[in-house]
């Protein structure tokens, strides 16, 4: 990593008549804030690294006691969705809202795809396979 990111001792999420627009509040499933935690900060760094890159990240749950950290004993998706009320549209480069953003939490990074093609491949699903046949129609 090219440079070291602070993080605030105490950085509050504003929530309430003088929240703005840029403030995002963290949140479980059940619209209940999520506390700040102790953690490594490498999840944050990554964020930051990336956003330097270009891109626009957003925080994802994380798993949490072999749950996920929503709080939703039924999540169907641990680990792997927004932290946010607006998952990708929440997405940013901007440090500041990065360090606000991840808080002092573990959490996930989802990257923003706005302009960029995805392909998933899963290789547990034949993913390697299928992206070798269709490589090889392509050519």
């Amino acid at each position: 990593m090219s440079q070291a990111h602070e993080r605030p001792a105490a950085l509050g999420v504003r929530n309430g008549p003088d929240q703005t627009k840029d403030d995002v509040r963290l949140h479980d499933d059940r619209n209940q804030h999520v506390p700040p935690i102790e953690s490594d900060p490498t999840m944050a760094d990554a964020a930051f690294e990336l956003a330097a890159s270009g891109f626009r990240v957003f925080p994802c749950h994380y798993p949490l006691a072999g749950a996920c950290s929503c709080g939703d004993p039924d999540c169907g998706s641990v680990g792997k969705h927004p932290a946010t009320p607006h998952g990708c549209k929440d997405a940013s480069s901007d440090p500041d809202r990065i360090r606000s953003m991840w808080n002092g939490r573990p959490l996930n990074i989802g990257v923003s795809t706005d302009n960029m093609l995805v392909v998933d491949i899963d290789p547990r699903s034949g993913g390697a396979e299928h992206w070798q046949e269709l490589r090889d129609e392509l050519v």
